[in-house]
């Protein structure tokens, strides 16, 4: 499911609430009714959406450190495209998770494949 999930997030020229709602679910947010979400860690906590993950870079931030505590993160951005890297560098062992790249249209999508990559690193 995270491989064709980010490979839409490559292929997207936009973020979007239906991409947003993919990547909630993946992490563990549910929708109860249609427009209305539990997130996971708020029991009888209801939301009409997840947060805009694909579209902004304080939504996708705030995810990457929940996920991600401790990992450094970059962008750049292009006329074309936007680049992102998510990486850790382990005091015990330099490079145990190496960085993990990504680019997509905006720079929102871009930061989503980076953590998506990462996490799917992490269960392996």
């Amino acid at each position: 499911m995270t491989a064709d999930l980010i490979a839409r997030l490559e292929a997207a020229e936009r973020g979007s609430r239906e991409l947003d709602g993919e990547i909630a679910t993946l992490i563990g947010w549910k929708e109860i009714l249609a427009e209305c979400w539990e997130a996971p860690d708020e029991a009888c906590s209801l939301w009409h959406h997840p947060p805009t993950f694909t579209t902004s870079i304080d939504a996708i931030a705030a995810l990457t450190a929940e996920k991600l505590p401790g990992w450094s993160v970059s962008s750049a951005l292009s006329q074309s495209h936007a680049r992102a890297n998510v990486w850790r560098m382990s005091p015990i062992s330099r490079g145990s998770f190496p960085p993990k790249h990504a680019t997509a249209k905006t720079e929102p999508l871009a930061r989503c494949i980076a953590l998506l990559r990462a996490l799917e690193r992490i269960e392996r």
